[in-house]
């Protein structure tokens, strides 16, 4: 625990500046926000797996793909205030809808997509959950500013698709990004800022907020 605590409060705040390519389109206190997520993030997985930064991205990305993390890599009590200062920032409130509001963006016959398209829910139980997970479960919003932004900045093919998928009312599970991206990047990759940013929010962050989402509709 002392390492953990000594590696994840030692980056020096010049440092993590990931998610400035954004500034153009989110505000200065969003932009921070991203980067203190961002920054937390990447500090915590490269001292759990005691490795470099690109073969931590790789094994936190395998790990998601194959369902293989643990309920107590988010029990961090950085994390967990990390996802109480999200919940609570304008951020979250302008770039997240609830899925009866993304549902209303496109036609009829994608409602059953979408909601298909979240996990743990299997074809016959739709009917069943439709109406509850669709008032209590949260997507990033497509019309957003989080994927607006990520839309204009944005120079890599796959996220490309996946902002694309987003736009067309899909809602992405994190196993299904983890594991495109773990198929797909290079090493080069890693260093990208956005990509980071990404990982960070799309799929770590996410997990918390539809594990937080799940257990409030329980």
């Amino acid at each position: 625990m002392c390492l953990l605590t000594s590696v994840i409060c030692c980056k020096p705040p010049d440092e993590t500046n990931y998610a400035n390519e954004l500034e153009d389109c989110l505000s200065a206190e969003d932009v921070q926000l991203l980067n203190r997520l961002t920054a937390d993030f990447e500090d915590y997985i490269i001292a759990v797996y005691d490795t470099d930064r690109i073969s931590a991205y790789k094994q936190y990305l395998k790990e998601v793909k194959e369902m293989k993390i643990g309920s107590d890599f988010f029990e961090s009590l950085r994390f967990v205030r990390d996802l109480q200062r999200l919940r609570e920032s304008d951020f979250f409130k302008n770039s997240r809808a609830k899925l009866s509001i993304i549902e209303g963006y496109y036609a009829k016959d994608k409602k059953d997509t979408l909601l298909s398209s979240l996990p743990d829910i299997s074809e016959g139980s739709i009917d069943e959950i439709r109406d509850e997970a669709y008032d209590h479960m949260t997507a990033y919003d497509p019309k957003g500013v989080y994927i607006q932004c990520l839309k204009k900045k944005n120079d890599h093919d796959l996220i490309a698709l996946y902002l694309e998928k987003l736009t067309n009312g899909l809602v992405i599970i994190p196993t299904i990004s983890a594991g495109a991206l773990y198929d797909t990047l290079s090493n080069d990759d890693y260093s990208q800022d956005l990509i980071r940013v990404f990982i960070a929010m799309n799929i770590h962050y996410e997990m918390m907020i539809m594990l937080g989402e799940e257990d409030v509709q329980d």
